[in-house]
């Protein structure tokens, strides 16, 4: 029998050896929002980011039961590197596909600038979620 979210967010819970009230500061929610969460199998995703972020919990596993509870810190920096390449590289194919496909370019120029705007508005949100979890 597979345990629910609920049960494995208590299991993480004691893991982390956390009261509701300190994993409240550390997601940014209040002791009573959390004994809600623990009440139910529906945790918002920004949380389940922060948990990965801050404590190496798997975020697969809290959603799914899969795999091992805690990911090791190097395997978190890495999905960042990786990501920022992608990122990189995302925005190379879209100047190249503007270049060989001069009817698209207006339509691929929007695509690519949304895309880096997205870019800069999660680098910033990333960085004020950081700023916040360090003042905790």
């Amino acid at each position: 029998m597979s345990i629910t979210q609920s049960e494995r967010l208590n299991k993480v819970k004691k893991h982390l050896k956390l009261t509701n009230k300190e994993l409240g500061a550390v997601v940014g929610v209040t002791d009573h929002a959390i004994a809600k969460a623990m009440n139910r199998d529906n945790v918002k995703p920004f949380y389940l980011d922060v948990f990965q972020e801050k404590f190496g919990i798997s975020r697969k596993y809290v959603e799914t039961g899969e795999g091992e509870m805690t990911v090791p810190k190097t395997d978190i920096s890495d999905i960042v590197v990786n990501k920022e390449l992608l990122d990189e590289q995302v925005i190379d194919m879209l100047n190249e596909m503007i270049d060989s496909n001069p009817n698209e370019k207006e339509n691929l120029s929007f695509i690519r600038d949304q895309y880096k705007l997205l870019l800069s508005n999660y680098m910033k949100s990333k960085k004020l979620l950081k700023e916040a979890i360090s003042n905790i």
